[in-house]
């Protein structure tokens, strides 16, 4: 649950949790989507961006904003926004689909 809508708030754990891409040394940080899933976003913000940063006590909410005037909204009360960093990675396509299985998984028979 998000604790602080506060810019200030998420700003300073920007600066804390900031570390570098392993593939192109950007800096970025790690946040958590509503869904509960992990996701890089680009540290520095992007006035093109669509993903708000929320406090959520010592970790990064990132909440995709999808309508432009959404985001010129959040944008005029000081939030900075940012985007996500596979689509700013040049080797991007290197990790994005380092997980993924290239057939579908088998079943295991017995279990």
């Amino acid at each position: 649950m998000t604790t602080a809508l506060d810019p200030t708030a998420a700003e300073a754990l920007v600066e804390a949790l900031n570390i570098q891409c392993d593939f192109c040394r950007t800096d970025i940080v790690w946040t958590i989507t509503v869904t509960d899933a992990s996701m890089p976003v680009d540290a520095h913000p992007n006035p093109d961006g669509n993903i708000l940063l929320l406090a959520d006590g010592n970790a990064l909410r990132a909440a995709v904003l999808g309508r432009s005037m959404t985001r010129k909204v959040w944008q005029e009360q000081g939030h900075a926004l940012r985007t996500r960093h596979a689509l700013t990675c040049p080797r991007a396509e290197e990790w994005r689909h380092k997980t993924r299985r290239t057939s579908p998984p088998t079943r295991r028979r017995g279990r």
